[in-house]
């Protein structure tokens, strides 16, 4: 058997001697793998993305837990205060129907959870401004200053999980082919500065006597019901990343 030297020459003729269907086949070929990567690498990244929120969801309510037991404690007079008939009229829906829940959109889920964060914050801003002036008149002001930081504290976090949740908001509307772009945070603290909402400012009601006792339970339902809150995003945000592994399964 004689050996024939190998050129590349006789490599280059030898596909061009293919024919255009099977050169064009393989050409598909290569852009459907690149376009299976990046579908990969995106599916990793919001899967990630996903994960970080539900983390930082619950480490927020951990600090909300711990400042409602603190409030009640130091305003109410018992750590262990509960009454579950007590409501505000302006805060969001705890409660859902669990067929509802399931098979709300995902566009929608998500937009529901930034507004009614963005809702909590109003009212912590606004129970904040309570306490700050409690303190200006000399009522027990070394612990409203130490409960007004606390809820700045959380005022903060609220903002930052609403940017997360606005971003997979975005993601979920790009899913579908809307153009529409998420609602841009309304909740900026800082000091000095009040609340600027993209929509129509929330009217916190007095559906309370606006007695001092009243407003202490104020901040009780508002912490109680944020918490509440919290574990219902938790549950939103985890219930959508199942989803996006079983379209990359």
């Amino acid at each position: 058997m004689t050996l024939r030297p190998f050129h590349a020459f006789s490599v280059f003729t030898s596909y061009s001697s293919c024919p255009l269907s099977q050169m064009s086949a393989w050409w598909w070929l290569a852009v459907l793998l690149v376009h299976l990567v990046a579908s990969c690498a995106s599916l990793a990244r919001q899967q990630l993305s996903l994960t970080n929120s539900v983390r930082f969801t619950r480490s927020v309510r951990t600090d909300v837990k711990k400042l409602l037991s603190r409030y009640k404690e130091q305003q109410l007079g018992d750590k262990h205060f509960e009454d579950r008939s007590l409501v505000l009229e302006t805060l969001p829906s705890i409660n859902t129907n669990y067929d509802s829940w399931l098979y709300i959109q995902d566009t929608e889920r998500l937009n529901v959870a930034s507004e009614g964060l963005q809702t909590f914050w109003t009212h912590l801003e606004s129970h904040r401004k309570l306490l700050n002036e409690d303190t200006n008149r000399g009522r027990r002001s070394v612990e409203d200053q130490s409960l007004s930081q606390s809820f700045w504290n959380i005022q903060i976090d609220i903002r930052d999980l609403v940017k997360q949740v606005d971003v997979q908001l975005n993601r979920a509307k790009l899913e579908v082919g809307s153009s529409e772009s998420a609602p841009c945070p309304s909740c900026e603290p800082s000091e000095g500065q009040t609340h600027r909402a993209t929509t129509k400012p929330v009217q916190i009601a007095e559906t309370l006597p606006s007695s001092l006792w009243a407003r202490r339970l104020k901040g009780y339902i508002i912490l109680r019901d944020l918490d509440r809150f919290l574990v219902r995003l938790a549950r939103d945000l985890i219930f959508l990343k199942a989803k996006q592994q079983n379209k990359g399964v």
